[in-house]
């Protein structure tokens, strides 16, 4: 995909011709005149009060393109600090060992940035579409410091931290199908794409929740299930290996589904039939095995048909292996947010 710049930060004011006026006599002074229509600004740092700006919104009334290139140091200083210096890793370790108020200070200098962006007016065309993306990116960096500004200490903070990681991933879903008109289809977790949560206590509200808000019908969730085999996780040492399971236990979801006489088949939930209804309905044991195992959290009660509308399910499955492919390098970041996990906050990196 092609970058896209904040290109009306960069823009050029093509000057018309200027109409030649005389200049004043020594004897009249222009300042009086030019006192009257002066309109103070009261700072000029990057964390002042925007409200300074609003009589630049009525000069420039319905322009179409307005070349600003003030904003190009504005826009220096509210993200002073922010580009990795290190690994992205190290980087992200780093910023959640800064203090709470920090984090939110940061939170508050990309929201200036964001709203900078979206006061701009654009023209028609390719530079509608370049304001969009600018936009965009701007709001991603912005997420991720926001995302990043909760007091992950408290108990109560991480879960609204995860409830806020949900909905801005529900948001920038939505943003990308509307601005593409395309198709889309989101990976993401099960616990993510479901209809309804399943550990409401740490995650509130779950980006599938959030696009069926958006969306309606339009957001359809595919939930995946099985019965034994591999997978990546992370123990309890932060080391990724593969592990193992068995058949799955009597009175699971799992248990009845992979006694359906297919070894692995996909079910629309929506047009089961009666007799199948019901006992979809019921929420029951079902494995939901995410960043680490084994430990808590690895299995919860769902109600399948509350929580997707489609299943597939799988007699077995195998570890995940890497393919030969093209190297991450010169990839850009498109998003950073933290998850939660067994072992507190990490961080999770979305190349593109």
């Amino acid at each position: 995909m092609r970058q896209h710049r904040p290109a009306l930060a960069a823009l050029l004011l093509s000057l018309g011709a200027v109409a030649a006026a005389a200049p004043p006599s020594s004897a009249q002074s222009p300042v009086p005149a030019l006192e009257r229509d002066a309109h103070p600004l009261r700072t000029t740092e990057p964390q002042g009060d925007l409200d300074d700006l609003r009589p630049v919104g009525r000069m420039v009334k319905d322009a179409r393109v307005v070349g600003n290139p003030a904003l190009l140091p504005r826009f220096a200083g509210l993200y002073r600090g922010l580009r990795p210096t290190t690994t992205v890793d190290a980087h992200m370790k780093g910023y959640l060992k800064r203090p709470p108020a920090e984090r939110k200070a940061i939170a508050g200098r990309t929201g200036r940035a964001l709203e900078l962006l979206q006061q701009q007016r654009p023209g028609a065309g390719a530079e509608r579409k370049a304001h969009a993306w600018a936009v965009q990116h701007a709001t991603a960096i912005d997420q991720t410091a926001r995302g990043y500004a909760f007091a992950f200490d408290d108990p109560r903070q991480v879960a609204e931290g995860m409830r806020y990681r949900d909905a801005v991933m529900a948001d920038n879903v939505a943003w990308w199908q509307k601005h593409t008109g395309d198709k889309t289809v989101l990976s993401a977790h099960d616990a993510h794409v479901a209809l309804e949560t399943s550990d409401p206590t740490h995650y509130p509200k779950v980006q599938g929740s959030f696009l069926r808000d958006k969306l309606g019908k339009s957001y359809v969730s595919i939930g995946t299930t099985f019965d034994r085999g591999s997978f990546h996780a992370t123990g309890a040492d932060g080391q990724v290996r593969v592990y193992t399971v068995g058949p799955a236990r009597p009175g699971s979801n799992e248990y009845t589904l992979d006694r359906v006489r297919h070894r692995d088949y996909v079910l629309d939930l929506r047009s089961a039939p009666p007799a199948a209804r019901a006992w979809l309905a019921g929420a029951r044991a079902t494995r939901s095995i995410g960043t680490d195992y084994p430990g808590p959290g690895v299995e919860y009660r769902i109600a399948l048909a509350r929580s997707h509308d489609i299943v597939v399910h799988l007699h077995q499955v195998g570890a995940a292996r890497l393919l030969t492919g093209p190297s991450s390098v010169g990839k850009r970041a498109v998003g950073i947010l933290p998850r939660r996990t067994g072992r507190g906050i990490t961080s999770r990196l979305v190349l593109r």
